[in-house]
């Protein structure tokens, strides 16, 4: 577990990732850069039919506005409050958020398979020096407090003690909180994604239980991205709080599609 930091001591961190004649160290620039930019990507397609390539133009935030539903802002302000942990480098990379689950790998959606792609130790031949940034901008987030990361709120999401994953189910617990930085190849839509589809248990709003939360609602407020599991019902009653043909909010899924087809790249899905 990594113990937050403040923003001035952030800064001397990352200045100490840069070596004494200042070259620009790319996992510290990615740092930085994490704290100004949104959590989806956007961007067009380029080249012909058929050999098309996605170029990310920028970023965006993941809903926007969402704080002006009561419901929604007191969710915010009280996971704001949740004591949290921050997962581990080897302890993301043994569950899967590496490069073959990156949009690096840029995969189309596979044939779809209910049980999923066995995709360890997949990696294209030149993306040695990716792989090498994806565990570095991990083990620089976990050595203090990440720039862009992910925060699942649910009870059924490991604590994560150095080493051994533990998973609480005792009595009655408030929402664990677990921070999940946004690695390098990665957006925090992404993240958002795969930690609902791995541990979303209950639904945030409402009391029902057993039943799996169908999606996530993932909310910016800075570098940060709040996940609130979230059944079908709530998802309506969320929504009804905006002009239907404008709402702000953005969810994603948690019917198993996308490990279904393999997790493909963020623009292919």
């Amino acid at each position: 577990m990594s113990a937050p930091i403040g923003g001035d001591e952030m800064r001397a961190h990352v200045e100490a990732l840069r070596n004494n004649i200042h070259r620009v160290d790319d996992v510290a620039d990615e740092i930085m850069a994490s704290q100004l930019r949104g959590h989806k990507a956007i961007g067009q397609w380029r080249g012909r039919r058929g050999r098309q390539k996605f170029e990310v133009t920028g970023h965006r935030k993941l809903s926007p506005g969402a704080a002006e539903n009561p419901s929604i802002r007191d969710a915010i302000d009280h996971a704001r409050l949740q004591k949290r942990t921050v997962a581990e480098p080897n302890w993301m990379k043994r569950r899967g958020f590496d490069y073959a689950h990156s949009n690096l790998a840029d995969r189309r959606a596979l044939p779809y398979r209910a049980e999923g792609y066995d995709l360890s130790g997949v990696h294209a031949l030149d993306s040695q020096a990716d792989r090498a940034r994806i565990r570095a901008s991990l083990e620089a987030a976990s050595m203090g407090e990440p720039g862009a990361c992910v925060v699942l709120i649910d009870p059924g999401v490991a604590r994560v003690i150095p080493g051994y994953p533990l998973r609480l189910w005792e009595g009655e617990l408030e929402p664990c909180a677990v921070t999940f930085p946004v690695p390098h190849g990665y957006t925090g839509l992404r993240i958002a994604a795969q930690v609902v589809h791995r541990y979303a248990s209950r639904c945030r709003w409402c009391d029902t239980n057993g039943a799996t939360p169908s999606e996530g609602l993932v909310v910016s407020a800075g570098s940060t991205a709040y996940v609130f599991p979230t059944c079908r019902s709530c998802h309506d009653d969320l929504e009804s709080f905006f002009d239907p043909a404008a709402s702000p909010l953005d969810f994603v899924s948690n019917d198993g599609e996308q490990h279904a087809m393999g997790w493909p790249a963020d623009w292919w899905f």
